[in-house]
């Protein structure tokens, strides 16, 4: 067991960098629409297969980090898509709920779903997590940084202003109120 508190402690004090956040322009902005990427974080370790039990520096999938892993399913792969699939399940199915406390009860459980999802990611840096692994949360984030740079280079080749990124998502400015 000391052993073990040791391995903790030892893993508090590795740090990994964060998503990506920019500063926000100055002001009361108008026409700014939200474009938000649909559970990035879990989506990248799905789309990665980025599980503890599948890093092999052999593997056909390889990441931004330089780290590679196998193609066959992980853990945390089987997990995410479980959950996600639960949850798009509910917010297809809200629209027709009728009864204002059943919806009220879906869309709060389709929202645990996402929590439990998005969360993922965190836990494999807690260091007292069994699945921790700071290559594995380092890797989610430096993709999840990659895309959104990107995303935001291709808006602004595009001719328009991100005036805000923040881990998943950018806000944009229109020259005029879109009605389309």
């Amino acid at each position: 067991q000391r052993k073990e508190l040791e391995d903790v402690a030892k893993r508090e004090k590795q740090k990994i960098v964060g998503g990506f956040v920019s500063e926000p322009k100055d002001g009361l902005l108008e026409n700014i629409c939200l474009f938000d990427m649909k559970s990035l974080y879990p989506s990248i370790m799905i789309a990665w297969n980025l599980s503890p039990e599948t890093i092999d520096m052999n593997g056909e999938i390889k990441t931004i980090t330089g780290l590679k892993f196998k193609k066959e399913e992980g853990l945390v792969k089987k997990i995410l898509k479980k959950l996600i699939n639960e949850r798009d399940k509910i917010r297809y199915e809200l629209p027709k709920i009728k009864d204002k406390n059943e919806y009220v009860r879906q869309y709060k459980l389709q929202y645990n779903w996402k929590t439990f999802g998005n969360s993922f990611y965190g836990v494999m840096n807690y260091s007292s997590f069994r699945l921790y692994n700071k290559e594995v949360a380092e890797t989610v984030t430096k993709t999840g940084r990659f895309l959104l740079e990107k995303i935001i280079f291709f808006i602004n080749k595009l001719g328009y202003e991100v005036v805000r990124g923040d881990t998943d998502s950018v806000f944009v400015k229109f020259d005029k109120r879109m009605n389309k």
